[in-house]
């Protein structure tokens, strides 16, 4: 007797017990279904929190690579290279409770305002977590752009008006250099 008729009744054997079938049946629909995301948004909500938590460095490599790209297209220029420096890391703004600031008086008896206390959502695991309203991005403190044909002060010019328009920094903090 081959292996594949083994296999064949042992399969006409389970079938034709047609509660055992349901059963299993049910069975695999359950362990589909508990590996299946309860939210149709939980992929994207991961996907959102993954692209808050990009690092300055992240931040950074990526617009230097993206403005070099970009000025190696300016008439002139060529062998692009980008420099950028932050002053800080950026900011993390949270939601706090407008309802439970408190006045209180400093030592000079004048009345101040405290911040309050921060707003909390429940997490998925059970703990909570303060709400995030915003990011800042990090402040840039100044940009060295390198190129080939950078000598010619048309061309220098171009590179540092098109650096300070992208990335609204003043002209004091862009320096560009022939190479």
């Amino acid at each position: 007797m081959k292996l594949s008729d083994t296999y064949k009744k042992y399969f006409e054997k389970i079938t034709n017990n047609k509660s055992l079938l349901v059963i299993l049946l049910i069975g695999v629909v359950l362990l589909v279904l508990s590996g299946m995301p309860v939210g149709s948004n939980k992929k994207e909500s991961e996907t959102k929190n993954q692209a808050e938590l990009i690092s300055g460095a992240e931040y950074i490599t990526d617009l230097e690579h993206r403005l070099a790209k970009i000025l190696s297209s300016v008439n002139g220029a060529s062998d692009v290279s980008v420099m950028i420096t932050l002053s800080d890391g950026g900011q993390s703004v949270y939601a706090r409770d407008e309802k439970s600031e408190n006045k209180t008086s400093d030592p000079r008896g004048e009345s101040s305002t405290s911040e309050g206390t921060y707003v909390l959502k429940n997490n998925q695991g059970g703990g909570q977590s303060a709400v995030l309203i915003k990011n800042k991005l990090p402040e840039i403190s100044g940009v060295l752009i390198t190129a080939k044909g950078a000598d010619k002060s048309e061309i220098k010019n171009n590179l540092a008006n098109a650096a300070k328009a992208v990335l609204n920094v003043k002209a004091h903090r862009v320096i560009v250099l022939s190479k």
